[in-house]
């Protein structure tokens, strides 16, 4: 292939610019960059970690498995990138963030908001957000000009109002080191994630589960017994980062 010469480096970066806001509909790892920024206002890329996360949960979806991450950290700016991303690609996703409190659920449904605000975001998916109202818990849509329709939803794990089914549950942080600690409320969220969370998952329906490894009797260990469930696993080893892949697939 071949480039005029009079093509300008502005014509050039303009072209990539481009490319890159198209290639954002489908690859989450390109879609970050273009939507967050640091305090310098530097794009946002995702580390070697998160490459990582992107990879093992691309494999899963794709393959109809629910994905595990054992990650080492900054599972909350991955899950609002997922959660703002999958918003805009398809208007009959519904997308349910679950934490270990609604309060944590909530903040991660307002970063999502702040990347939906931006105008890369708007170029990317344009209209997808028509008709749209946000809250504090959620972004929810009107149906036949009476029915309220919750796209994004923010719950915690014991949420007592579930909602419709959802198309994506993403788990965040829900065992931590307080609550695996207890025996009862290990069992109390096995019991929640099992038997209440993963029932609303709506036939074809996808799971995104981040934690760090707490208890082997907790709800993360519990979902890796799962068939249905492939795992990511990063350990600290020395000076570097092991990874291992286990489980379905």
């Amino acid at each position: 292939m071949t480039v005029a010469a009079d093509v300008s480096p502005d014509r050039m970066l303009w072209a990539r610019r481009e490319l890159l806001l198209r290639r954002s509909t489908s690859h989450l790892h390109v879609f970050a960059p273009q939507v967050t920024r640091d305090a310098q206002g530097r794009p946002m890329e995702f580390t070697l970690l998160h490459l990582a996360w992107a990879a093992h949960l691309n494999y899963c979806w794709s393959r109809n498995l629910h994905a595990g991450i054992f990650g080492l950290g900054g599972g909350a700016g991955f899950t609002v990138t997922l959660a703002a991303w999958l918003l805009g690609r398809d208007r009959e996703f519904r997308v349910k963030v679950v934490c270990s409190s609604e309060a944590q659920a909530r903040l991660r449904v307002k970063a999502a908001r702040g990347i939906a605000s931006t105008r890369a975001y708007q170029r990317i998916f344009p209209n997808s957000l028509a008709g749209v109202t946000w809250s504090e818990r959620m972004a929810s849509e009107e149906r036949d000009g009476q029915v309220v329709d919750p796209r994004l939803e923010a719950h915690g794990l014991a949420s007592r109002s579930l909602g419709p089914g959802a198309t994506h549950l993403l788990f965040d942080d829900v065992p931590d080191a307080a609550s695996s600690s207890v025996v009862r409320r290990r069992q109390e969220q096995k019991r929640l994630v099992q038997d209440m969370w993963l029932s609303r998952l709506l036939p074809g329906g996808k799971v995104l589960w981040v934690a760090r490894p707490q208890n082997p009797d907790d709800a993360s260990y519990a979902l890796r017994q799962r068939e249905d469930f492939c795992w990511l696993e990063q350990r600290r080893v020395g000076d570097g980062v092991e990874q291992e892949v286990y489980g379905a697939g």
